[in-house]
């Protein structure tokens, strides 16, 4: 087997496989054992890596670590101290493709495979989300994502920045648009500073009521010209007399932005009339949050050899919950990836919503509401190999 350079070499002790050996042998069967000790000998291979590292682990605590749920299923999860996992696959010599079963693609912080060998054992990489029974060992991240993810803040709070607790320094990547644009996106800034939105609701979830979105971009000048502002006056008025039934009021027309905040914060039944103004504020003002507010995250991940970024946008509802927005966009001009994936998932890891990205989309998105502190993560895959993040509304 050819092992990248990215790739760490350590030794498969004696103690190593007694160990292995030992915790396997309550299994029925010759097949089952053999697994197990593959499990255990590619666990302790990752946990000896992290403890060089100065990372605790809670090895014992592994389900991994007790017969009963090697037997249950084929786990090989290393606890961590803060009480996630990850889990650590083996391959063996001449392998392409890790097999990763479903029993394991949720409540995990990461999958790192390990090739083994008769003395020694090779970490070749990581990846934090799999949907996807076979992984190509060609499509796993070096060491160093793995060690971003476990200094990363396990979950975002979300609230915090609605209470203006918003510090990018502190935020782990995490930045303003009009940040983000300046500093790494100079001649790509139109895409992030204004959209104008042709939305088209693609599917509705009945059991969790939520909609999905998904609608492409057109760019429009980083400054609103008088053009524009007239554009979205007539926007805006329109908007206006949908969600609140009523005129657009003189005040209203003279400044948009006061008739597109008004809309914001009292319009009740019709969430999208509201994320439609909220659309049109940001292109005025990019940065304003007085009323939501949305912040960009470079992934550190290629997909089929494009970045991508997330952007996670918020609005209070009237009724004390939270308006959660997920897009996901390329890095540089252009369209995504076809075939990438924007999932929401729940605090149990069950997929609630889903977009997927034609030819032609230069961006995804999902749209839900949350309670605030509420759990939910989001995935971004392709060809079922991608990356996490988890939030609290």
């Amino acid at each position: 087997m050819y092992y990248s350079d990215d790739s760490l070499e350590f030794p498969i002790t004696v103690k190593m496989r007694q160990t292995a050996q030992q915790l396997a042998k309550f299994q029925p069967t010759p097949e089952k054992r053999a697994q197990v000790e593959n499990n255990l000998l590619a666990v302790q291979a990752v946990n000896f890596y992290l403890q060089m590292l100065g990372i605790d682990t809670h090895l014992s605590q592994s389900d991994c670590w007790n017969p009963a749920g090697q037997l249950a299923a084929d786990v090989a999860d290393l606890c961590l101290a803060n009480g996630q996992r990850l889990e650590c696959r083996a391959v063996l010599p001449g392998a392409t493709h890790c097999a990763v079963p479903p029993e394991v693609w949720q409540n995990r912080l990461g999958y790192v495979v390990v090739a083994l060998e008769t003395r020694s054992a090779h970490i070749l990489g990581f990846v934090s989300a799999i949907a996807t029974p076979l992984v190509s060992l060609q499509r796993l991240l070096p060491l160093d994502a793995l060690l971003v993810q476990l200094h990363r803040h396990p979950v975002m709070q979300l609230g915090d920045w609605l209470h203006q607790q918003f510090i990018p320094s502190l935020e782990q990547g995490w930045l303003t648009v009009t940040d983000f644009v300046q500093g790494r996106l100079q001649e790509t800034a139109m895409a992030f500073r204004s959209r104008s939105l042709n939305l088209k609701f693609s599917a509705f979830d009945q059991t969790k009521g939520h909609h999905q979105m998904e609608g492409k971009g057109t760019h429009e000048p980083s400054e609103p010209s008088p053009d524009l502002q007239e554009h979205l006056r007539l926007q805006m008025r329109q908007l206006y007399t949908n969600a609140q039934k009523i005129p657009l009021p003189d005040e209203f027309w003279t400044d948009p932005k006061l008739g597109l905040i008004e809309i914001i914060r009292t319009t009740q039944a019709d969430e999208e009339s509201r994320w439609q103004a909220a659309d049109m504020l940001w292109s005025l003002e990019p940065d304003y949050r007085e009323v939501g507010i949305r912040r960009l995250l470079d992934l550190g991940m290629q997909f089929a050899g494009q970045s991508v970024a997330l952007m996670v946008g918020l609005l209070p509802r009237p009724d004390g919950n939270r308006a959660v927005l997920l897009r996901l966009y390329p890095m540089v001009r252009g369209h995504l990836p076809p075939g990438i994936e924007l999932v929401g998932c729940d605090d149990r890891g069950e997929t609630f919503l889903r977009a997927q990205a034609r030819p032609v989309d230069d961006y995804i998105q999902i749209k839900f509401a949350a309670q605030p502190g509420e759990f939910f993560s989001v995935q971004v895959l392709l060809d079922g190999v991608g990356i996490t993040e988890s939030f609290s509304a």
